[in-house]
Order: C-alpha cells, then sequence, then structure tokens
C-alpha cells in the first residue's frame, strides 16, 4: 500500500477538540479498570494523555444511555471565595476537605438528575427542588456553586424533612426550607442520595487542577491535597450503596510528587502513572500511538498485525547510529524518539510538522533531519512548550536558556553552565529576591527537561526517563536533544568533534 504524509490525520494538538479521537484512540492497559473505579488518580506529565482518557469516558456517555459524566476544573474558581470555605477547626491540609466535598456532592446531584431511571421519583423530586432552590440551573460548576455560596453566607436551604425524616415531621412543615450551614448539608446529603435507586454510572472527573498553579502558593499544595482526599471519601462512602459513583481526579505528575503527603499511599492502588517509552513491542509504547493513527487514516483494521511506521518511513536513510543493526525506518524513529521527552504530543508534534514540510512524501531524512526540516520547526514549538510549563518555577526562564546559546555546545563542561547564569544580571536579580543560587536554576531547568547530566556509561540522563532522578552539578551537561536546533547549537565540543552521537 503506498501512502504519504498528506494521507495521515494526526488530530487535533487537544483531544477534547478531536472529533476522530474514537478512531484511534490507544487504550491504555488499565482503561477498563478505570471505567470500573478500580483506577481514579491518573498522573501524568502533560501531553502524556491524560485528558484524552477522560474525553473517551465522557464520549461513553454519549453513547450509553446508562453513563453520566461531569468534567469538573479549576477555572475561574473565585479562590478568595474558597479559601472562606475553610473549616479552621481542622488541620491545614484537612481545612478544604468539607468544601471539596459539598461541591463535588452538588455536581453529583446535578448528574443523577439527568438520569430518567432514578428512583424513587419522591426523592428525585424532593432532590430537584434542593439543587435549583439554591443554585442556578444553567451556571454549573464549581465556580458557580462557590459563588452562590459566598452571596447566601455559606448557608444553604434544605427541606425540614430532611432532618430527621418525613415520619417525624408534620406534613404541613416537611417542605418548608430551612437555612443551614454547608457542612451539616453535607452529611444530609450523602444520605439522601444514598436513597436514589441507579442502574447508571456517574463519573465526576476531576482535570485542569494545575489552572493558575503556582509552586511557590503553599494554598495549592493544601487544596490539591483536599481534593484527593474528598474524592476518596465519596468513593468509599457509595462504594457499596445502590449507585455507582466513581470520582477521577488528573494531575500532573510535578505537581503530585510535590504533595509529599503520607496520606497518598493509601491511594496506591487505585493510582496509574502515565509513563510512555520510545521502545516497541511494548505498553504505553509511543509507537502504538503513530501506528494507530496510520492504520486509521489509511482505513487499516487494528485486528491487522503490521507495523504500518514502515509503509511511511523511509528504508534506506543515511543516518549515523551506533547501533549499525537498525533499519533504516528504525533510525529514523530514534532520532525523531530522542528529539521528544517520551509523550505522545512530542512525537505527534514533530510528525505533523513532517507532514507540512513534505505533505506529498514521506518521513525520510531530508523530511526530519536539520535546520531545513521539520527538526527547526519542531524545536521551535519544544521551546515554546516548555516555557509555558516551567513559567511556574521560573519566570526568568528565557533568561535561563539564553545562557546555554551563550555557551555554544550541546555537551557542557561541570560549573560552565552555573558560570555563565551568575553573569546574567536578569538572573542575578531575581536568585537575590529568591534566594537562590546558579545551581538551584541548573536544577529547575533539569527537572523541566531543558538539561540532563551526561555520563558515558550511561550516555545522557533525563529526568523525564526517572523521576528520582537528581541533578549532579559535578557530571557535564547535556542539553535536550529536541533543543539544539531553536537554541543553535553545536552538538560536540570541539575536541569531540568527530564524534557522532544522536
Amino acid at each position: 500500500m503506498n501512502i504519504s504524509l498528506k494521507d495521515i490525520n494526526w488530530g487535533a494538538d487537544e483531544s477534547v477538540e478531536d472529533p476522530y479521537l474514537p478512531q484511534y484512540f490507544v487504550h491504555p492497559p488499565e482503561f477498563n479498570d478505570i471505567i470500573k473505579g478500580k483506577i481514579r488518580y491518573i498522573i501524568g506529565r502533560k501531553g502524556t494523555g491524560k485528558s484524552a482518557i477522560c474525553e473517551m469516558i465522557r464520549r461513553k456517555s454519549e453513547l450509553d444511555p446508562l453513563v453520566f459524566t461531569s468534567l469538573i476544573s479549576l477555572r475561574n474558581l473565585p479562590i478568595v471565595y474558597l479559601e472562606n470555605l475553610r473549616d479552621k477547626s481542622l488541620f491545614n491540609k484537612s481545612q478544604l476537605v468539607p468544601a471539596w466535598t459539598f461541591l463535588i456532592l452538588i455536581e453529583l446531584a446535578r448528574l443523577i438528575l439527568e438520569d430518567q431511571g432514578a428512583s424513587p421519583s419522591e426523592e428525585i423530586c424532593d432532590l430537584e427542588k434542593f439543587i435549583f432552590s439554591n443554585f442556578d440551573k444553567e451556571n454549573l460548576g464549581f465556580a458557580s456553586t462557590i459563588n452562590r455560596l459566598h452571596e447566601t453566607k455559606f448557608k444553604v436551604s434544605i427541606f425540614s424533612k430532611w432532618f430527621g425524616g418525613a415520619e417525624k415531621t408534620d406534613k404541613s412543615e416537611s417542605h418548608t426550607l430551612t437555612e443551614i450551614h454547608y457542612q451539616i448539608v453535607t452529611e444530609i446529603l450523602y444520605k439522601q442520595l444514598k436513597k436514589i435507586n441507579s442502574s447508571s454510572s456517574f463519573y465526576l472527573i476531576l482535570d485542569n487542577l494545575d489552572e493558575g498553579y503556582s509552586s511557590k502558593d503553599i494554598n495549592f499544595k493544601t487544596n490539591h491535597l483536599s481534593i484527593f482526599r474528598a474524592a476518596e471519601d465519596i468513593y468509599l462512602n457509595f462504594k457499596d450503596s445502590t449507585i455507582t459513583v466513581i470520582p477521577i481526579v488528573v494531575l500532573r505528575s510535578d505537581i503530585f510528587y510535590k504533595l509529599d503527603d503520607n496520606d497518598l499511599n493509601k491511594i496506591d492502588d487505585s493510582l496509574l502513572i502515565l509513563k510512555w517509552t520510545g521502545k516497541t513491542g511494548v505498553d504505553y509504547s509511543l509507537r502504538n500511538i503513530v501506528s494507530s493513527r496510520i492504520k486509521a487514516s489509511a482505513c487499516i483494521s487494528r485486528d491487522i498485525q503490521c507495523d504500518p511506521w514502515c509503509m511511511l518511513a523511509d528504508p534506506y536513510d543515511s543516518l549515523n547510529f551506533q547501533d549499525g543493526n537498525l533499519t533504516g525506518q528504525d533510525r529514523l524513529w530514534w532520532y525523531m524518539i530522542q528529539r521528544t521527552s517520551e509523550r505522545p504530543r512530542d512525537i505527534l508534534k514533530y510528525l505533523k510538522k513532517c507532514s507540512s514540510k513534505n505533505p506529498n512524501g514521506i518521513i525520510d531524512k531530508e523530511t526530519v533531519v536539520g535546520g531545513k526540516s521539520a527538526e527547526k520547526s519542531y524545536s521551535d514549538w519544544l521551546y515554546r512548550e516548555i516555557g509555558n510549563e516551567i513559567q511556574s518555577y521560573l519566570p526568568v526562564w528565557r533568561e535561563a536558556i539564553n545562557c546555554i546559546t551563550n555557551i555554544g555546545y550541546q555537551q557542557i563542561k561541570p560549573g560552565l553552565l552555573e558560570s555563565e547564569i551568575s553573569k546574567n544580571r536578569h538572573l542575578c536579580k531575581w536568585m537575590e529576591e529568591e534566594n537562590c543560587t546558579p545551581q538551584d536554576i541548573c536544577e529547575i531547568l533539569y527537572n523541566s527537561f531543558v538539561i540532563g547530566n551526561f555520563r558515558r556509561s550511561e550516555r545522557w540522563l533525563f529526568k523525564f526517563q526517572d523521576e528520582t532522578l537528581t541533578w549532579n552539578p559535578e557530571l557535564p551537561t547535556f542539553v535536550h536533544h529536541g533543543l539544539t536546533q531553536r537554541l543553535r547549537l553545536q552538538r560536540y565540543f570541539p575536541a569531540t568533534a568527530n564524534r557522532i552521537i544522536i
């Protein structure tokens, strides 16, 4: 079969905006466990497919009348109002748990009201009156609920009969509304929701929790810990009830690992860490994602065992590799993979750049390699992408990365980058304000995959390969392959210019 780059749909940058996602979505091995609620916490770096998993669950609800999904984020959240909901009688990390529990339960109640098969009718009717007498019908989500609580001074109106049951309340007074604090309502709401019967599954997906994230804001840490605790409490409360409630929390791995809380060990069995590899023939292989998109575009059945990459990549390239046993297609594959941080978003973006450079052709050396090819355009994109991620940790990231350009080489001798950083007045001013050192800046660059360490026995060591790795200032620095074009670096020291390392 003859195919060219113009025939391949690599997909939209954002999964939510991709109408073809179900055609080529690669289900992780744990996907069924997520659907069943065994996996409820999805952790991964930006661009690893967390939101794609959530989007597939949402689309499942569009096709299955027994599945209801609410995608909830922190966007437009009135942080000041949320802070006022703290229960200061609790320990710091627990102060927002009651607030998040209430907010999630309100979203659950809204979902249940969409279920035509939920019963009993009287309880459903009461629930509807409760929601619509307290909260807007049209404005959904956490922001709307928090704004409403602020307006009512944290009070909510409930029926008198919800206090002790209709049999203990005069019928004429059973539907009288009483205003009480939202925390008291939470326990009552739990009891009312557990009276509901339904064959449906209700997914409450908390995504985009990095909105407005600042590494220096301690409130973000307590906020995220509270969300984890509230989600787990809600799951356990409904685990043996007559409705299936599955809260799913999605969070960037760099934020998750900074939470550093012993209670997180309790959810280890429910945790999925998304980590991809360029290796082939294994789960979480990036090759699977690329192959799936080629198959979908070329109308090749997923069940057919073949390697679509070999249909699209030139087998006769002339790239120099230390491993001479690689085929031409695999040489191109590894060249591209080593310019990513092993994320689906990276390799797909590189392939999109290839398609724009050579739409009527295939993936070959002329398309992939060098400043006049897709590599330069991809390198510019990766620079901006890393900038978006590093901004919350290092506002002067451009100045820091520019120090690497000033040095001019991909391999940097120990101490040379720190010396260059200490000469930059903008970086010096920031370090003085933050009480930091040049090594601290190098560590941030290391944690953001801009640089790695170079060790001859293992070549280069990058944080995305192993989250436990830490910056070693005594080893040479190695700049990420994907940035060399953007930073206009020579790849080797003059003394080793004849040595070829891809």
